[in-house]
């Protein structure tokens, strides 16, 4: 995968950027766990922050913190495990500027994309948009997948 074509400025996510991470993690997703009446523990929030940290980008803006990105790419199956971008930012086609390159670069590498949702969040009209379909689901979530074109 060419960094070089990276549609954002970014650094590897490090455990130095946790605090900031679950900041970020409980502003983006508050009022999503909260409409499907969840109440995550810090701990697993923290958890979820550190899943796959390696593969982990800080999204920056004028060298600040942004947003968090992260792609595993090391599988058959691609899989996209976080995509939050701070709510001062959203709106202005970032995620979607994310999601073609992720996209453009699984079809040159031959690979799907998988994700999950939860079924209330917005973000599902964005990955329709960009061709995932809805492969399977959980009492919350949905299991989306975009296959190679």
């Amino acid at each position: 995968m060419t960094s070089s074509s990276f549609p954002l400025a970014f650094r590897p996510a490090t455990e130095q950027d946790i605090d900031w991470l679950l900041t970020l993690r409980q502003r983006c997703m508050g009022e999503h766990f909260a409409a499907q009446g969840l109440q995550p523990s810090q701990q697993e929030h923290l958890d979820r922050i550190r899943l796959r940290l390696d593969c982990g980008r800080v999204l920056l803006q004028d060298r600040e913190p942004i947003g968090l990105f992260k792609l595993v790419t090391d599988t058959s199956v691609w899989e996209l495990i976080q995509l939050q971008i701070a709510p001062e930012y959203q709106g202005g086609g970032l995620g979607s500027q994310l999601l073609a390159w992720t996209l453009a670069e699984a079809d040159r590498a031959g690979r799907s994309v998988r994700l999950s949702v939860f079924k209330r969040n917005p973000a599902v009209r964005l990955y329709r948009r960009h061709g995932f379909k809805i492969d399977s689901q959980t009492p919350h979530t949905l299991e989306m997948i975009r296959r190679p074109v």
